[in-house]
């Protein structure tokens, strides 16, 4: 988890003159379990925590014991005074400990040394389109959005197209972030230079089918932020990508052939190309993992339609071979049982 992320961050440092770095107790206490098992996932978390201004890089008099290395970087925990660093990296409560607060120096850095690829850009064009109700959606998806890449990137690799002043004022008052608020598709352009032509565009009613290669050979995946939940508009993104984003494929999501179940949450459809581009899955159980529940009934559902709709007599032993492969359970096979009355189950 976050090898590049913490590669670049232990560059950083190295260009500022800092051979050991002290994590305060306090900082410690605030990095979930999960970023706490390797020297790299822990130093991927702090990179985000100080890129968005949760935490502080200081110089001043610290101590602390050995708890990881990454390359000639020591990262120290200060629960005993063993090493000195005049370095530490401490939660922004914490400022009066510090010195001098290196956050800008880091930054400044960080962003000549880090290439933000793959590129999320959440394009927002058709923003005036949404109800109250989805517009509130829309913002539960974007702070999930950025919870879920902080997992394998940083904020930087998320760009915010055209969003509105209210959508960015709601964001920053629930999660404080480092993605990039940016006016325009040439601004996007501007951050990736020639590499923004190996972009892709995803589309559910694209032509053609993603797949793993393009998800792990392009530099950036541009989605609607569009939610539809209230009134459909199933060509917004086309519409989207004629006006903005025309010199780029669009693709679309499938899961065994059909959009149906398909996630189309905009952190749910990110999950699913992060995993497969850094965990090593297949784009389709990467799918799969990403459905819910409900996701995965709706697809049963339709399979059962579109195999046994003309006769309604429905083989039980493939019902229950596709629950299998669906990962539903028994009660599963009998809700949609009940949901489907006019269908014979043999």
């Amino acid at each position: 988890m976050g090898s590049v992320v913490a590669r670049t961050f232990e560059l950083v440092l190295r260009v500022l003159g800092i051979p050991s770095v002290v994590i305060s107790s306090k900082m410690f206490k605030y990095i979930p379990r999960e970023f706490r098992r390797s020297s790299y996932s822990l130093v991927h978390y702090l990179t985000n925590t100080l890129l968005s201004g949760r935490a502080l890089l200081c110089r001043g008099s610290f101590e602390g014991i050995l708890a990881g290395r990454i390359g000639e970087l020591k990262l120290l925990l200060d629960i005993r005074k063993v090493w000195k660093s005049d370095y530490a990296i401490v939660h922004r409560s914490e400022k009066d400990a510090c010195r001098e607060i290196l956050n800008k120096e880091f930054e400044t850095v960080f962003l000549e040394a880090y290439s933000p690829t793959p590129l999320i850009a959440i394009d927002f064009s058709l923003w005036e389109l949404h109800s109250e109700k989805e517009s509130n959606e829309l913002l539960v998806q974007l702070v999930a959005l950025l919870n879920t890449v902080r997992r394998y990137l940083t904020d930087l690799n998320v760009a915010f197209v055209s969003m509105p002043i209210e959508l960015e004022r709601r964001l920053r008052t629930i999660v404080e972030h480092r993605a990039w608020i940016v006016e325009s598709v040439n601004d996007v352009m501007r951050l990736l230079g020639s590499k923004f032509h190996e972009g892709i565009v995803l589309d559910p009613y694209a032509e053609e089918r993603l797949d793993e290669h393009v998800v792990r050979g392009s530099s950036m995946w541009v989605l609607g932020g569009v939610v539809d939940d209230e009134y459909p508009r199933p060509y917004a993104t086309y519409t989207i990508h004629k006006l903005f984003y025309r010199e780029l494929p669009r693709r679309v999501l499938m899961f065994q052939g059909s959009v149906v179940g398909v996630p189309n949450r905009i952190n749910k459809v990110v999950e699913v190309l992060l995993m497969t581009r850094f965990d090593g899955i297949s784009l389709e159980e990467a799918i799969l993992r990403c459905m819910s529940t409900q996701d995965r009934i709706v697809r049963l559902m339709h399979e059962i339609q579109r195999r046994f709709g003309k006769t309604r007599k429905v083989s039980m032993q493939i019902v229950k071979e596709l629950a299998k492969t669906f990962g539903l359970s028994d009660s599963a096979i009998d809700l949609v049982r009940k949901k489907m009355p006019h269908f014979e189950f043999l």
